[in-house]
C-alpha cells in the first residue's frame, strides 16, 4: 500500500503523489501563459480532463472524438489496466474549452488531440513531457507527473467524504481497495492540519 504522504524536493518512493489546491493554480496559470493559442486551449482542456475524470496519461492520449458527446457533456473513457470503461460527466468549465477545440482541432483526424504524425494522436510521451515542462515553470517537484494529477482528483475527493467505492468508481478502478490509499492521504493530511492546529504559538 503507498503511503500516505507527498513528495517533498525530488523525493521518490511509494507515497501518493497529489498537488494542492494552490499547486495546482499555479500549474494551471502556467498552462494559460502558453504563447499559442491552441497549444493554451488544447493543453488547458488535456490536463484539465485529467484532473476532473481521474485519466491516466495513457487514456488521455487515446481519447478520440468519438467518445466525446459535447451536447451531453459527457465524455466516454475506455479500459486500461483491467479497469472499466465508463462514460462520465465534464463540468460546465471544461466543457466550454472541449466545444472550442473541437472547433479548433484538426478535422481529418479521429483523435481528440492529433499529434503531429498522420493519423495518430499525441502520445503519452508528449503529454508527459509537457506536464514535466509545466510543472518547472511553476516550481513544482520533478517527482509530480501527468499520473499526479489522477492522484490529485482522488485525494480531493476524498477530503470531501468520498467513500474509497466511489473514489475507486470514478476511477474507473474495478476495486475500492485501489483507491484506499488515497483515503489514507486525506486522512493523513487532515491529521497533519489538525496538529498545525494544536501547537500553533507554542513553538515560536
Amino acid at each position: 500500500m503507498a503511503k500516505p504522504g507527498r513528495p517533498k524536493g525530488t523525493t521518490k518512493g511509494d507515497a501518493v503523489k497529489y498537488l494542492t489546491r494552490d499547486e495546482l493554480a499555479g500549474f494551471f496559470a502556467a498552462v494559460r501563459k502558453a504563447r499559442d493559442v491552441d497549444r493554451r486551449l488544447r493543453d488547458g482542456l488535456a490536463f484539465g480532463l485529467a484532473l476532473h475524470l481521474g485519466l491516466r496519461v495513457g487514456e488521455l492520449a487515446g481519447l478520440k472524438v468519438g467518445d466525446v458527446d459535447a451536447d451531453a457533456g459527457q465524455v466516454r473513457v475506455k479500459a486500461l489496466k483491467g479497469g472499466l470503461t465508463m462514460t462520465q460527466e465534464v463540468p460546465p468549465e471544461l466543457l466550454r474549452r472541449l466545444k472550442a477545440w473541437m472547433a479548433r482541432r484538426d478535422k481529418g483526424s479521429p483523435w481528440l488531440f492529433p499529434g503531429k504524425a498522420a493519423g495518430r494522436p499525441i502520445t503519452a510521451g508528449r503529454w508527459k513531457a509537457g506536464f514535466k515542462a509545466y510543472a518547472a515553470r511553476t516550481g513544482l517537484s520533478p517527482s509530480f507527473s501527468v499520473h499526479s494529477l489522477r492522484h490529485s482528483c482522488a485525494v480531493a475527493m476524498a477530503e470531501r467524504g468520498a467513500s474509497p467505492i466511489k473514489i475507486a468508481r470514478w476511477l474507473r478502478q474495478r476495486r475500492a481497495s485501489s483507491a484506499e490509499k488515497y483515503f489514507a492521504a486525506a486522512e493523513f493530511r487532515e491529521t497533519g492540519r489538525q496538529m498545525e492546529a494544536v501547537f500553533r504559538g507554542i513553538l515560536g
